[in-house]
């Protein structure tokens, strides 16, 4: 019986400290964002890491999402307009094809895109929505957190968080 009680506490000690040392999947406000590594569409590495110390929009989409292809001319001007923020749109299409094709039908010469085949990326956020987009300080926290696009608000709102985070002046 004592040998029992011995595995049983062993096996509980050992799922507890598993359960504890899972990441949590939903990114929050203040959260530190997930560090990321990916490739861009001419195949640069871009890192997280790299851009600490500046202001960064993410935007996660996908081709296949209606209001994704609605959002990406907003942050495409956005871009246009705040040349101090980096603004990155990582596409989370299973093949690079899909995302190739949909480019060519669009200009977002302004922004930097970046490919997550696998969604590793977009899991480690936890984003539950797609668009999904995250605004970061220059310390790497998250201190704004959009789910889907609403084409009137949106891009105010966007310009508002921006102009807190860039000058101090809340919104």
């Amino acid at each position: 019986m004592r040998a029992k009680g011995i595995l049983l506490y062993f096996l509980l000690t050992l799922i507890i400290g598993h359960i504890s040392s899972m990441r949590v999947l939903a990114c929050s406000i203040g959260d530190d964002a997930p560090e990321f590594s990916l490739k861009d569409i001419s195949g640069r590495d871009w890192s997280l890491e790299d851009l600490k110390g500046k202001t960064v929009f993410i935007n996660f989409w996908g081709t296949w999402c209606q209001p994704c292809k609605k959002e990406l001319p907003a942050l495409n001007e956005l871009q246009r307009k705040n040349k101090e923020v980096v603004i990155i749109a990582i596409n989370i299409d299973k093949t690079r094809e899909s995302a190739d094709t949909f480019l060519k039908k669009i200009s977002l010469d302004q922004l930097t895109i970046l490919l997550d085949p696998g969604t590793k990326v977009v899991s480690s956020f936890g984003a539950r929505a797609m668009p999904t987009s995250y605004i970061l300080d220059r310390e790497g926290k998250v201190r704004f957190i959009h789910y889907g696009f609403n084409e009137k608000k949106d891009p105010l709102l966007w310009e508002a968080e921006l102009k807190e985070l860039l000058n101090g002046e809340k919104i």
